[in-house]
């Protein structure tokens, strides 16, 4: 209780002062002011002062350095909202003829006082024009003054012929202004964090000198990316590998090594969803160390094995990638909507039917070549192959649709977001906005389409890779439309929110796949 007593006794307690209600108008004048009278005029005077405060339309403050010159360009102050204290300080002194100060009060010296607040200020921080100045004796500023004084003598008219009849004979009268900025632009300046400013000692003088701080070669990701066009691929990494010490990353390290044995391609998200939560940031540095990032081609986005080359292994198709954006977000049916009226885009469903008809055109030609050689029986034909198909494919719509109502019958009791609803889609098809991959597609007439050795080329190709370029089209038309219809399907999702209207080849997908 003593030390809590003798706290209390040393702490004193901030003077309080009131704040008396009286408003300033302050004035951030650039320049040292001797004679006030002399500041106005260069403001303007009173009335262009109180003009801002009062009018609606004007809200600059206009500082001519030489009022008298009608080419001198202003300094523009900008009126800003302040809650600035205005304080007077005074001191007692005795002043002598000869210059000399002798303080009265040595112990008390400057007295504060609260005058009022500032609630508005002109503040002159814009970036002053290039003047152009005319000399007194000039012609076109006697013709100007005269006509600010609206003499009666014929100077004013006699001067003005004199100017249009000469050829060369006046200078020419310069722009408004010559900078059309009138603002600073602030870029928020900042000092390279991997630079260093020091100095140096040389030859007897300090000399300012940078020194750019390089992180050591444990920290460094050398990521080998490649295009789909290269000759050769990558065999090993360029990234400098020493014993790890942390054992989150020694976990990191051994689940990434054992992935890509297994699968040589993977997807960045699909690893990173194999990891613990708190290992994430060591998977940067060390997927270095076992793949090589591709930007392009049937591949793009993808991280390969160092040393596989999937261009040459026709089997690689199924990690092939099918990209899917959102042709219906609001922003791309704007401008669809401005291109369609300037005659740029042109109607699609013919070109929807014409790859229908050459997707049934491949099949049909496999159908009756695997007929042939199975010698299954006379009386089946092509047609029959077709409609046994088609009740199989109708079949496995019903099974969609009822694993969808199943599986989604929790999730409409609830309300979801749009990426709850993304998350669930992926969840469930394997598909999502951007790049799917093939062998993630959880769809069955999806899966029993690429699993049809007919659907493969002899040669890969940057566009479609493996896949026939009509049956890799197909696929994005179909993922696309999937994609639609079903997050539509969702609760509380509206079709002019994120996602639009379906492309309709849902309808008529069975007519596409035989």
């Amino acid at each position: 209780m003593d030390k809590q007593d003798t706290k209390d006794k040393e702490f004193v307690a901030a003077p309080q002062y009131s704040i008396p209600e009286t408003e300033f108008l302050v004035i951030e004048y650039p320049g040292y002011v001797k004679n006030n009278s002399k500041a106005y005029e260069t403001l303007g005077g009173l009335d262009k002062i109180s003009e801002p405060l009062v009018s609606l339309y004007c809200s600059d403050l206009e500082l001519r350095f030489v009022p008298e010159d009608p080419f001198c360009n202003p300094l523009i102050g900008v009126l800003t909202n302040t809650t600035n204290l205005v304080l007077k300080l005074s001191r007692k002194v005795k002043k002598y003829k000869d210059g000399r100060i002798e303080e009265l009060d040595p112990e008390k010296k400057w007295d504060i006082k609260a005058l009022g607040s500032a609630k508005k200020t002109f503040r002159f921080r814009g970036i002053a024009d290039y003047q152009y100045h005319f000399e007194q004796g000039d012609p076109i500023v006697n013709f100007i003054n005269s006509a600010k004084k609206l003499d009666d003598d014929n100077s004013t008219s006699a001067l003005l012929d004199e100017m249009i009849n000469s050829k060369g004979t006046f200078p020419q009268i310069p722009i408004p202004f010559f900078f059309k900025v009138s603002q600073p632009l602030h870029y928020n300046y900042r000092d390279h964090s991997k630079v260093k400013e020091s100095f140096i000692e040389k030859d007897g003088e300090l000399i300012p000198h940078s020194t750019v701080l390089d992180l050591p070669e444990d920290y460094k990701n050398k990521i080998i990316k490649i295009s789909f066009d290269a000759i050769d691929v990558p065999t090993e990494s360029l990234t400098v590998y020493k014993e790890l010490k942390n054992e989150s990353a020694k976990k990191v390290l051994e689940i990434i090594n054992k992935k890509f044995q297994d699968r040589p391609i993977w997807p960045r998200y699909e690893l990173v969803k194999l990891l613990p939560e708190y290992t994430r940031k060591n998977f940067v540095f060390i997927r270095c160390l076992f793949a090589y990032y591709v930007h392009s081609g049937p591949w793009r986005d993808l991280w390969i094995r160092f040393g596989y080359d999937p261009r040459v292994h026709q089997e690689d198709y199924i990690y092939q990638q099918i990209s899917t954006r959102n042709m219906y977000s609001e922003f791309i049916t704007r401008r669809n909507k401005v291109l369609s009226n300037k005659g740029g885009i042109r109607n699609e469903s013919s070109s929807e039917d014409d790859l229908a008809e050459k997707v049934k055109d491949i099949f049909k030609l496999d159908k009756t070549k695997a007929i042939e050689k199975q010698n299954k029986s006379n009386n089946l034909n092509s047609q029959n192959s077709i409609d046994s198909e088609e009740d199989v494919n109708s079949s496995d719509n019903d099974e969609d649709k009822e694993t969808m109502n199943t599986k989604d019958s929790s999730s409409k009791k609830t309300d979801l977001s749009v990426n709850d609803v993304i998350d669930k889609v992926y969840e469930i098809y394997g598909i999502h906005y951007g790049n799917s991959q093939l062998c993630s597609i959880k769809i069955p007439r999806i899966q029993k389409l690429i699993s049809n050795p007919s659907v493969l080329q002899d040669v890969c190709t940057k566009e479609s890779g493996w896949l026939k370029p009509q049956v890799h089209t197909f696929l994005r038309n179909f993922v696309r439309s999937k994609l639609d219809s079903v997050i539509q399907s969702f609760p509380g999702i509206e079709k002019s929110q994120v996602f639009g209207y379906s492309s309709g080849i849902d309808s008529d997908i069975n007519a596409y796949i035989l």
